[in-house]
């Protein structure tokens, strides 16, 4: 069989993660691939699977974000006069990406001094500015910055 139909295990030192992907059988024509027979069959906890649902849905989020500031950039470009920048034009499409990687570090420290309750606060504080700032960006800089 192909290397990546072979039985594979994932098993943390920890124990609390185990899986095992399916033997050598490929899925029948119009099903899917072992995948979803590697979710059946994990034996990780419930807040384990709704960690990776997380993060999935966050990859879903950050790419539907890519796609609708692609339709935005036929307005903004005329807006700034950007035809002739399309470094800055990339800038303003990626600034998302850079801004939730600066969050997620941010993140991690502010929830050990404020907490749950206000890391939410501060996150949902900093959501709504950078909402209105991105309706009244003045500039680019702006705008990158908000978004």
């Amino acid at each position: 069989g192909s290397p990546l139909l072979a039985d594979r295990r994932a098993v943390r030192a920890a124990g609390s993660f185990h899986m095992v992907e399916r033997g050598d059988e490929a899925a029948p024509a119009g099903t899917t691939s072992g995948v979803v027979d590697s979710i059946q069959q994990c034996t990780a906890g419930a807040s384990t699977r709704a960690v990776a649902v997380g993060a999935a849905l966050s990859s879903l989020i950050e790419g539907y974000s890519a796609g609708v500031i692609g339709g935005a950039l036929l307005f903004i470009v005329p807006e700034f006069t950007l035809e002739t920048r399309p470094a800055v034009q990339g800038l303003i499409v990626t600034s998302t990406t850079m801004g939730s990687l600066i969050g997620a570090l941010v993140a991690s420290r502010l929830s050990d001094s404020a907490g749950r309750k206000g890391t939410l606060l501060v996150s949902s504080s900093v959501f709504i500015m950078a909402g209105l700032l991105l309706t009244w960006s003045p500039n680019v800089a702006v705008l990158v910055l908000a978004r």
